[in-house]
């Protein structure tokens, strides 16, 4: 298997930071960079599924939280994994406050809230090409 990048994102349920880092997340993988960048499904990650945790000890990892709770790069630590880069929506958001989505919208992002979501991974993208040296 050829080294990829693995993303992991928080859950977030029903908060919309988690919803943006979920976004972000696909975005990254399937818009950005296809092919160079791999989701993780956090409740397998958490269960200690082999197949998840095999993949966060081979490759380099990226996670994006919510909030400062960093469920995600704990649960990625725990798993064996070493996430190279971490951030949080909250802080993408200090630098783009014009981009605060709506707080009670959470089914789905408004528009600021992709606009958020877009940031996230666009500063993940170069992170990504480091990463792989590109």
């Amino acid at each position: 298997m050829s080294l990829k990048v693995v993303v992991q994102s928080c859950c977030g349920p029903e908060k919309v930071y988690g919803l943006v880092a979920r976004k972000a997340a696909w975005i990254l993988a399937e818009q950005l960079k296809p092919g160079k960048v791999v989701f993780t499904c956090l409740p397998r990650m958490a269960h200690g599924d082999e197949e998840a945790r095999k993949l966060v000890e081979e490759n380099p990892c990226i996670t994006i939280d919510g909030c400062a709770n960093r469920c995600a790069r704990s649960v990625i630590e725990q798993s064996g994994g070493k996430p190279i880069v971490s951030v949080t929506v909250v802080d993408v958001l200090k630098e783009n406050r014009q981009l605060m989505p709506r707080i009670q919208h959470l089914k789905a992002l408004d528009e600021k809230g992709l606009k958020l979501a877009e940031r996230v991974a666009e500063r993940l993208a170069v992170e990504v090409d480091y990463l792989l040296e590109e």
